[in-house]
């Protein structure tokens, strides 16, 4: 009764159709864990300046309420393990009152991540040094 065709399994072009359609659907998927990975690093980087924060308070309680007093003694230095690879900057003021550091923020062009002894943490443009607070954002 049923009459049976010679042709089984896909077209050349139905084929062709479903390798495309799985590109497409590859390629968005792709371009999303590109900015993924990038909040990702930020997000590295504001936990390591948070770090950082506590250990020159840890710092500063067992050294008479002072901070670290030059670059050579600073916050960067003595966290040097946190702020492997992100680039940070630190400054320190020379009495001992007040440091800042600062780490570039890869998601954002030309902002940084800036911590610093006041407890302010937030986004900056990038400082051009010598900067022992956190500019306030503009």
């Amino acid at each position: 009764m049923f009459k049976k065709s010679g042709q089984r399994g896909f077209t050349l072009i139905e084929l062709l159709v479903v390798i495309a359609i799985i590109g497409i659907l590859a390629a968005t998927v792709l371009a999303s864990l590109g900015s993924a990975r990038k909040s990702g690093e930020d997000a590295k980087v504001k936990q390591q300046l948070a770090s950082l924060r506590s250990q020159a308070e840890i710092y500063a309680t067992s050294h008479g309420s002072k901070y670290y007093t030059s670059a050579s003694d600073s916050v960067c230095t003595d966290g040097a393990s946190l702020t492997a690879g992100l680039g940070a900057t630190c400054t320190a003021a020379t009495d001992g009152s007040a440091w800042a550091a600062f780490a570039p923020l890869t998601n954002v062009t030309g902002k940084s991540w800036c911590a610093d002894s006041l407890g302010a943490s937030r986004q900056v443009a990038t400082p051009t040094g010598g900067v022992t607070v956190c500019p306030v954002a503009s």
